[in-house]
């Protein structure tokens, strides 16, 4: 939905993010098709469970943008109902 999200809001929680809040996680894989057995990976807001890799959710991060992902999560559902309403 363009414009949902103000462009000066993103501005303002960004900083901190690359400052402060971004550490990559290593997580051991097994190996896959690729064969590596350690990756490393971003950090995240929410994880799936039994996702693989695993890895934890960073909860400073998830703290930070806790408002921002509630948005985009009322905002997906909303579109979601719209497009399969019945």
């Amino acid at each position: 939905i363009p414009g949902a999200i103000s462009p000066n809001y993103l501005d303002h929680l960004m900083p901190s993010i690359v400052t402060d809040l971004f550490q990559p996680q290593t997580v051991t894989y097994n190996g896959g098709v690729a064969n590596i057995k350690q990756w490393k990976i971003s950090c995240y807001l929410e994880v799936m469970e039994s996702g693989i890799p695993c890895t934890n959710p960073h909860e400073g991060l998830k703290s930070h943008c806790r408002e921002l992902l509630d948005t985009c999560n009322n905002l997906f559902a909303s579109w979601y109902r719209q497009q399969h309403a019945c």
